[in-house]
C-alpha cells in the first residue's frame, strides 16, 4: 500500500506483470470490488479491470 502513496511506481523487480496483478490487488482491496481480470493487448503490456458487480444473463 505504501507505493500508492507515490507519485508513481517504480519497478525494481523488473516484473512488470507481478507489478500489476499487485497493484490491482490492492485496488480491488480499496473499492471493496468482487475480482479482477487482465487482458492482453496486441502492442505488448496489459490492461487491468476490476470488477465490482457481476450480472447474469436470463
Amino acid at each position: 500500500m505504501d507505493d500508492l502513496a507515490q507519485a508513481y511506481v517504480d519497478d525494481t523487480s523488473g516484473d512488470l506483470d507481478a507489478l500489476g496483478w499487485e497493484l490491482t490487488a490492492a485496488m480491488v482491496r480499496v473499492c471493496n470490488a468482487l475480482g479482477a481480470y487482465r487482458s492482453s493487448r496486441g502492442e505488448g503490456g496489459a490492461l487491468y479491470l476490476v470488477f465490482k458487480t457481476i450480472r447474469w444473463a436470463n
